[in-house]
């Protein structure tokens, strides 16, 4: 890939971890494009993560959007580095677009590896890993696009909150 590219779409907030991203690419020599979709108290302290970034990777931040879908389709995965969780939409949203998501080692997060693909770290090497992962091994994406794809359409495993919003 030219690029690994990874949306955030969320309340942006100390909870969200994304203050924590320059760390987490410090070491990540794959350049990586960040797309930060949302508002939120913390939203000028992240407009100006990119200063502290490594200047093969961009990170983009943009207002908060009603429809996600374009920007799930543009990306590779979704990142949520958040230090808690309950259950995020946005992971349901990614997955019926057959997307994963690249997140915290957090327990929410840890439950919803189990119902379909998520890539989980608990440290910056971790976090490399995943990234390297996904920019040369094209076979890991297309399988995490398929696995998406069925966990967000199997009744047994998707979210109730995705059938209520759906009704």
């Amino acid at each position: 890939l030219e690029a690994v590219r990874l949306v955030f779409a969320g309340r942006i907030s100390k909870q969200k971890g994304l203050d924590r991203l320059p760390e987490l690419l410090g070491k990540v020599n794959v350049p990586v494009h960040i797309r930060c979709l949302g508002d939120g108290e913390e939203k000028q302290r992240i407009t100006d993560l990119h200063k502290n970034l490594n200047p093969i990777h961009t990170f983009e931040v943009l207002s908060h959007v009603d429809d996600v879908t374009s920007h799930l389709d543009w990306s590779d995965a979704v990142i949520m580095p958040s230090r808690w969780e309950l259950n995020p939409l946005v992971v349901w949203e990614a997955r019926a677009r057959g997307r994963a998501t690249i997140g915290s080692r957090i327990g929410a997060f840890q439950d919803l590896e189990k119902n379909g693909p998520m890539w989980l770290f608990g440290d910056a090497l971790e976090f490399e890993k995943i990234i390297f992962t996904l920019a040369t091994q094209p076979d890991v994406r297309a399988k995490a696009f398929d696995d998406a794809l069925e966990s967000s359409q199997n009744l047994n495993t998707r979210s109730s909150i995705v059938d209520y919003l759906g009704s």
